[in-house]
């Protein structure tokens, strides 16, 4: 797998929790080092590490988000 950003987006009680994490549990179960968080455009994408993947989760729409992922 090539290293990227995925970003999770949507209203709360949308299911983007769900979504998530069923996300994450897959990239782990096919042996992807995940590395969660919530985003905030102030501390940006973190550098992605090889053969690690970015998942990121926002509720509200994020132009720094958007262009990252």
């Amino acid at each position: 797998m090539t290293l990227s950003n995925v970003l999770i987006a949507g209203q709360p009680q949308s299911g983007s929790t769900k979504l998530f994490n069923m996300v994450r549990i897959a990239l782990e179960r096919s042996g992807v080092e995940v590395n969660t968080f919530l985003f905030s455009p102030e501390d940006g994408w973190p550098s992605p590490e090889p053969g690690r993947v970015n998942l990121a989760k926002v509720h509200n729409y994020d132009a720094v988000a958007a262009d990252g992922a």
